[in-house]
């Protein structure tokens, strides 16, 4: 029997305030306790740079659309200049985006099964190693999901004229964010309305969504263009955005990547999803009923209260980093199988008829998994297998598999879903707090030993371990002591902390070298450019060729990269400086070293 509709809206109120609770406690558990030295200030330097009156593209190399970096500007003009303070604002941001997730997926599956699926992918979604939380792709993931559900939502209502423009809205600003997840929010939205009025409805192209819906889409990007244009910017927009693909190799080694990079693994997902779509068949067989349990919904959330209780004493525990030391594949595997299990559930349902009233669960299960695909895939094409991708696409397999469950397996089976479902979740949160941050061989300490306060004032509120407080401060004071303001100073690759914590720049025009991100025309120049400019001080972390080889291997199938020319740069002009500190980077063998002009 269909609970009233105001009851089934009351205990989703309820539930949505209770998995808001769980992502904010979640993440309050390691939100300050990190530094994230080698990207977590990416965004914070480009936007302290546009406060200082330079332009993006323009002044320097920036290669995604701005609307990240002129948030985090605005955060700095209305509360100072700490790097805290985005990291609060990504707290709430991801509060309301688990909040619009569970919503979309209460749509289409049962209240307490959409509830641990929204759990295990939040927590899944924030054990990025390179996860500062203000951070570019999660933003442009919110966006993307707030698209999508106010598209879902005036399925149901196709003459609201607010759905329409506000779907429109959030896949701008998403475009504004990251060009690959907003194109592929801008494509797939109207593709999908389109196919589903023509299909579902027998009716004609829905010519009043799409011009609402492009209508909201412009509003952002108008306002972002005319900006770039008033600052002479926006040729160097268009190319370094949509024409320097140079970092990623060629477009087929970028277009392939989510499929050819970890090849084994995707045959592995495959045969999982097989697998499980069986087992799920054999219970298909008896009757189903859609009749929600308020008992088991409340169960859910004391599995989400267990995951945050296990996960703490877990991380507090000496033998914690020894439990999680193959981790990584375990979680890239999870990772994959969303988005292959993602993709398989729009090719069945495609081949399915589609009800003609939008309400019926199988049409929204539909659309929520086109567009979740199209999310997950272009999101990897930054790395195959990518944190952010699980969301929506890991909540809505997770919720589908334990409503199907929940309405036909007997008890011990329904059990043993969500058995399976809080463990992965808790896996994942201990690993979160034992290893909060780890990006270009620098991984930081369990947030247990994050207890030490920094002097510096970007750094206030932030708590941060021994030997990562120790080696940021002991360069930042050499940086300050062995040049001027207005002096240069060069890091190489990817430790942007250091422009922000000695307000210093760089003489060249990107800030950051790595061989994934810096186009090699853009190398070339600036290791030409180096060589003329003689930086006061340049910190480098010592390249290793076989490691470099590795790498191009991994990010652009193998094709060398012009990063070599500033690394040939940087070793001819250390010749004739002073090293003035060398230290190992903490959690590997690498060597930073320090040179000061003589």
């Amino acid at each position: 029997m269909e609970p009233s509709t105001e009851r089934r809206d009351f205990h989703v109120a309820l539930a949505a305030m209770a998995i808001a609770l769980f992502t904010f406690s979640f993440t309050f558990l390691y939100w300050n306790r990190f530094l994230a030295p080698s990207s977590g200030a990416t965004s914070f330097y480009a936007a302290e740079r546009i406060l200082a009156g330079e332009v993006p593209y323009r002044d320097f190399l920036f290669l995604t659309p701005p609307l990240h970096a002129l948030k985090i500007a605005a955060l700095i003009r209305l509360f100072g200049e700490r790097l805290a303070v985005p990291r609060i604002e990504a707290m709430f941001e991801r509060t309301i985006l688990s909040v619009m997730l569970f919503v979309w997926l209460a749509r289409c599956c049962r209240i307490s099964a959409s509830f641990l699926a929204t759990m295990v992918a939040m927590v899944v979604f924030a054990c990025d190693m390179a996860d500062s939380l203000a951070n570019y792709h999660h933003d442009s993931v919110f966006w993307a999901v707030g698209a999508g559900l106010f598209a879902s939502l005036s399925l149901d209502n196709p003459r609201s004229v607010p759905l329409s423009v506000a779907s429109g809205l959030f896949a701008g600003l998403c475009f504004a964010t990251k060009q690959t997840t907003g194109a592929a929010v801008l494509v797939s939205i109207p593709t999908l309305v389109t196919w589903w009025t023509l299909r579902a409805r027998k009716g004609g192209i829905p010519h009043r969504f799409l011009v609402l819906f492009l209508l909201g889409w412009s509003l952002p990007i108008a306002a972002l263009l005319i900006w770039l244009a008033r600052a002479h910017a926006l040729g160097a927009f268009w190319a370094s955005v949509f024409l320097n693909g140079g970092s990623k190799g060629s477009l087929w080694t970028l277009l392939t990547r989510p499929f050819l990079q970890m090849p084994g693994m995707i045959l592995l997902s495959l045969g999982v999803v097989a697998a499980v779509s069986l087992l799920l068949r054999r219970f298909g067989r008896r009757q189903t009923s859609r009749a929600e349990s308020p008992i088991r919904t409340i169960l859910a959330v004391c599995c989400s209260a267990a995951v945050l209780g296990c996960g703490a004493w877990t991380a507090r525990s000496a033998a914690a980093p020894a439990l999680f030391s193959r981790f990584i594949w375990f979680h890239w595997f999870l990772i994959l199988l969303a988005l292959v299990s993602c993709g398989l559930v729009f090719l069945v349902l495609s081949y399915r008829p589609i009800e003609a009233d939008s309400s019926k669960l199988r049409g929204r299960r539909w659309f929520l998994s086109g567009l979740s695909f199209a999310i997950a895939y272009a999101l990897a094409l930054s790395w195959p297998a990518y944190s952010p991708m699980v969301v929506p696409a890991l909540a809505l397999v997770v919720a589908i598999a334990l409503d199907r469950l929940e309405a036909s397996a007997p008890g011990a089976m329904c059990a043993l879903g969500v058995v399976v479902v809080s463990l992965v979740a808790y896996i994942h949160a201990s690993y979160k707090l034992t290893v909060p941050f780890s990006w270009m061989f620098w991984q930081e300490q369990p947030v247990i030993q994050a207890t030490h306060r920094s002097r510096l004032p970007q750094l206030q509120g932030l708590l941060i371990s021994e030997p990562t407080l120790d080696i940021t401060e002991r360069i930042t004071s050499i940086i300050q002591a062995n040049s001027g303001p207005r002096d240069s100073v060069l890091v190489y690759p990817y430790f942007p902390i250091f422009y922000v914590l000695s307000r210093r720049n760089p003489p060249t025009y990107s800030f950051n070298h790595f061989v994934d991100v810096c186009p090699d025309p853009v190398c070339a120049s600036d290791a030409a450019l180096t060589l003329r400019a003689r930086p006061a001080i340049i910190v480098y972390m010592v390249e290793s060729v076989p490691l470099l080889t590795a790498l191009e291997a991994a990010y652009r199938g193998g094709r060398p990269s012009r990063s070599r020319d500033v690394v040939d740069a940087i070793e001819r002009l250390a010749k004739d400086y002073r090293l003035l500190y060398t230290c190992a980077v903490p959690g590997s063998s690498r060597r930073v070293d320090v040179y000061g002009r003589k």
